[in-house]
């Protein structure tokens, strides 16, 4: 058999890629202060790259595979039609090259109040990450991004603010009939005289809102979000301080079937019925949630200070907190609504198995720190049937001896540590440590097995075989008070 050679092999390669017309995906480089249209954009730097995003995603558009889009800090004043088989990254220096940092180099496309900030319809594979989306503003759906008929769309990783949807959905996002990945943004101050003021979908949506923080965004109902005929996994999401004029302050749920929420914190929101959650004509589930500090301003009874459940909407709820939302938890409409609840903590009680009604002992619910302390009653009494294997932090459930209630898994002694993954923590003072099943027994790098004991992570007692009973704390270590021989000593 003829074999050809390896320079041959490229030769002909690169004949069938010239002869056909194709090329590989490209990277192009945009900078508001450098850049101009004309240039090919192709690297960094006067006479190189280009100055507006929307001239990139133009030749992206034109190459074959998936492009790249890399934006320099600054502002950029446009309303991006958005190509597909793109990604597209802001958080480079102003000068370009350096180390990407979207905090440190912010990266602004401002929609100038004149239209969606950014379009994405009828495409596949787009990534936004790492700009700050503002003041779009739109007669329509969208006002900071207007997805439609797509599928793979990832936004991550922005700042999506003050935009507005007048007479129809999403202030911040607007989702129809797509397939989307939301995740790790922030999405504060936008508004719609109409329905989800931080993120609206509609018909037939799928995908993931992940990790997102949705706080202070307005409209009549589902002021953080709405979801409406569409499946999703929403989850490790903080959804608080919206503000809905009739249903739904955080969350408002139509016609949904599969969709769950999980691991979230849902807090501050106010409405008059839901001041959570507004489920109609619903079937979601939603697991190790807390719900905490809502308000419904109608009538008690018929208001869900924590979520309202109207037209024969059967939520399943089991492993969240529902308290000090005003003036009640949960309202059930008369018109053949049904609640599953069960191993959850309801203020003033509810019936279901494994349901307490006992305070949950947030860390600092004044500051907005809803862990739950040690001694807490929502420890070790949830389910399993149906938890998530990771809490909102990403701690892995169960820490203890059963699932906790609520959106965080109580860590025990070391829920001061810094958590390294695989049993592994760190406290400043204390250095590394492997902890080994329930949180008595570590193995320390410096001193190994160590039995602890104590109720915070800067004051801790230990006991070993050689050494009996001794304490130390964040203001000793590693000076120990050794109990049998009342003396102190390093711990070497």
């Amino acid at each position: 058999m003829k074999r050809i050679g390896f320079f041959a092999a490229i030769s002909v390669l690169a004949a069938f890629v010239f002869q056909s017309g194709q090329t590989w995906g490209q990277d192009f480089y945009v900078q508001s202060s450098l850049g101009n249209d004309s240039n090919s954009g192709s690297t960094w730097g006067a006479g190189n790259a280009l100055a507006t995003i929307q001239a990139a995603v133009n030749l992206a558009q034109v190459t074959a595979g998936s492009d790249a889009i890399y934006v320099a800090a600054g502002t950029y004043s446009e309303n991006i039609d958005v190509a597909g088989d793109v990604s597209i990254y802001g958080g480079y220096p102003s000068d370009g090259g350096g180390v990407r940092s979207p905090a440190a180099n912010p990266t602004i496309i401002d929609g100038g109040v004149s239209g969606s900030a950014l379009a994405i319809l009828n495409v596949d594979n787009v990534l936004i990450d790492g700009f700050v989306i503002r003041n779009g503003s739109v007669i329509g759906r969208g006002g900071g991004l207007d997805i439609e008929d797509c599928s793979s769309i990832t936004i991550s990783n922005n700042i999506i603010e003050d935009n507005t949807a007048t007479d129809d959905w999403g202030g911040g996002i607007a989702v129809v009939s797509s397939s989307v990945t939301i995740t790790e943004n922030i999405l504060q101050n936008n508004s719609t005289n109409w329905s989800g003021g931080g993120i609206s979908f509609y018909d037939r949506c799928s995908g993931d809102v992940i990790a997102n923080t949705i706080t202070g965004n307005s409209a009549v109902n589902g002021a953080g979000m709405i979801v409406e005929g569409s499946d999703l996994a929403v989850s490790g999401n903080v959804i608080k301080n919206n503000t809905a004029d009739y249903e739904g302050g955080a969350v408002y749920l139509d016609y949904v079937t599969s969709l769950t929420l999980a691991n979230n914190i849902i807090s501050g929101n106010t409405a008059e019925r839901g001041g959570g959650i507004y489920c109609d004509l619903s079937s979601p589930t939603i697991i190790n949630c807390t719900i905490t500090g809502n308000t419904a301003i109608g009538t008690s009874g018929f208001a869900g200070g924590g979520i309202f459940s109207a037209n024969n909407a059967s939520p399943i709820i089991a492993n969240c907190i529902f308290w000090a939302d005003s003036p009640d938890e949960i309202s059930v409409e008369e018109t053949g609504s049904i609640l599953a609840v069960t191993y959850s903590d309801i203020q003033g009680g509810y019936s279901g198995q494994g349901n307490i009604d006992s305070d949950p002992l947030f860390v600092d619910s004044s500051n907005g720190d809803y862990h739950i302390a040690l001694g807490s009653p929502c420890i070790d009494t949830g389910t399993y049937s149906g938890a998530p294997v990771t809490d909102i932090e990403g701690n892995t459930r169960p820490y203890g001896n059963a699932i906790d209630m609520g959106a965080y898994e109580n860590l025990g002694l070391w829920s001061g540590a810094i958590d390294l993954g695989a049993g592994w923590k760190y406290l400043e003072w204390f250095g590394y440590f492997w902890v080994y099943g329930s949180p008595s027994w570590i193995w320390h790098v410096e001193h190994g097995w160590v039995f602890s004991s104590g109720t915070t992570t800067t004051s801790i007692s230990f006991w070993t075989p050689d050494m009996g009973w001794f304490w130390s704390s964040d203001a000793y270590y590693p000076w120990i008070y050794i109990i049998n021989s009342a003396a102190w000593e390093v711990w070497d």
